[in-house]
């Protein structure tokens, strides 16, 4: 196979090689470094990794959506890096695309270079496979560069546009751009070289050619385009923009708006995919919206944990007094029940069981009734004793103690009252008198 690549070529390509070097090594030196952590995967296709970062603190940077990034993999090793796309930014947090999967130990912390160099490496591909590979029959690469004679033709335009009435040099350039292998236009500003390019892009459009137009900056390309397409609704050839026939690639500028969408590549997609942008562009406001109730909710955290913290404080200060009072209550009922639980016990020894008052309450023999049967000097013996509610024996003001005390009645009378507080018989039978 013939390799077409003139001898004076080979020089140029390696004098661009080289300026396209120094051009990305200027770029990486000078290109800020940005941080981001707490990496989380979100999901893994075929078309990559999707991650959700937070940037430092003391980062603020604020990229735009399709950025593209450039992620090194080894500190030691510059040249080791994966290339990466930002698909959204909002209140710090990105969601990151990545070629392939992010090593884990980058997940806690990782650094992000914007790439700003992608275009001069793509020309720098390009050229070294020129260089290895030769160029294509034509040689325009040759020609461009005057190396190789060009070939000149001159046809006639046909195109008519209202607003554009070329002058003769511009129809003359239009004539000879139509036939020729190569045109160089050149000119002062405000000559009219973008719209003489746009009427002759149209000519070629009109004779079913492809054409690639190619510009230094965004906004240059972006005015070519939108004269473009101005002038194809005045030349009645719009359905070359319905038809999608011309589509802007790259970042636009200037292209904004719904009178450019038909131009853009996200125009074109949203308009082919029909209502599902609207239900993109809600679901993509939902989500800005909870990612900025969940930035603030989790910025007012640290305060509202403080303040819980002092409450708690302050609720477990107040709870010490009632516990300490609790403490000494629980000392005194068990020193109150210290003497009932002896007589429980001795009454235990001798066989006899204490009755239930309204089955609630403990009851249990008053000492005191006991010791007063014996000054009376009745039966030494007592079959069914009588028994008193826990709560007033231990409370010691027991209005029946009282009468107990004044009244000389046989033992187990209750006065022909029945009350709370009455005596009950453990047999329910009645003592006999002494």
């Amino acid at each position: 196979m013939a390799r077409y690549l003139h001898p004076e070529l080979v020089n140029h390509i390696e004098e661009m090689l080289a300026g396209i070097k120094e051009a990305i090594d200027e770029a990486n030196r000078d290109a800020p470094r940005h941080t981001a952590v707490g990496g989380e995967l979100q999901a893994t296709s075929v078309a990559g990794s999707t991650y959700r970062f937070t940037l430092a603190e003391n980062d603020d940077w604020e990229p735009g959506q399709n950025t593209s990034v450039e992620i090194p993999l080894d500190p030691a090793d510059p040249q080791h890096t994966v290339m990466g796309t930002i698909l959204s930014a909002l209140n710090g947090r990105i969601v990151l695309v990545t070629e392939i999967p992010l090593p884990d130990r980058l997940l806690a912390r990782l650094t992000l270079i914007e790439a700003t160099t992608w275009l001069l490496d793509k020309l720098r591909e390009a050229l070294v496979t020129i260089q290895q590979q030769g160029e294509t029959p034509a040689q325009m690469g040759a020609k461009t560069f005057g190396l190789l004679p060009c070939y000149e033709g001159r046809g006639q335009p046909g195109v008519r546009i209202p607003s554009f009435p070329p002058n003769p040099e511009q129809l003359a350039a239009i004539a000879l751009g139509m036939e020729s292998e190569r045109i160089i236009l050149a000119g002062a500003p405000g000559t009219g070289k973008t719209a003489t390019e746009a009427a002759l892009i149209m000519e070629w459009l009109q004779a079913g050619k492809s054409v690639l137009l190619l510009a230094h900056t965004n906004r240059a390309l972006d005015s070519a385009m939108a004269r473009l397409r101005d002038f194809c609704a005045q030349s009645g050839l719009a359905h070359f923009v319905r038809d999608q026939r011309m589509v802007r690639l790259g970042t636009p500028k200037d292209l904004v708006g719904d009178a450019y969408r038909e131009l853009t590549l996200p125009g074109i997609v949203d308009q082919l995919l029909g209502r599902l942008p609207q239900e993109r562009d809600h679901l993509q406001e939902v989500q800005r919206e909870l990612e900025s109730r969940r930035t603030r909710l989790e910025q007012a955290l640290p305060e509202r944990r403080t303040a819980w913290r002092k409450q708690r404080e302050a609720l477990q200060k107040k709870l010490t007094t009632p516990r300490q009072e609790r403490a000494t209550l629980e000392a005194q009922t068990a020193g109150l029940l210290r003497p009932t639980r002896r007589l429980l016990s001795k009454l235990s020894r001798t066989g006899r069981k204490p009755c239930l008052h309204s089955r609630r309450h403990a009851t249990h023999v008053s000492r005191r009734l006991i010791e007063r049967a014996k000054k009376r000097r009745l039966s030494a013996r007592i079959r069914q004793p009588a028994v008193f509610c826990t709560v007033c024996v231990e409370s010691r003001k027991s209005p029946l103690l009282e009468r107990w005390k004044s009244v000389e009645r046989p033992f187990g009378h209750t006065g022909g009252r029945t009350s709370r507080h009455a005596t009950h018989r453990a047999g329910g039978g009645r003592a006999p008198p002494a």
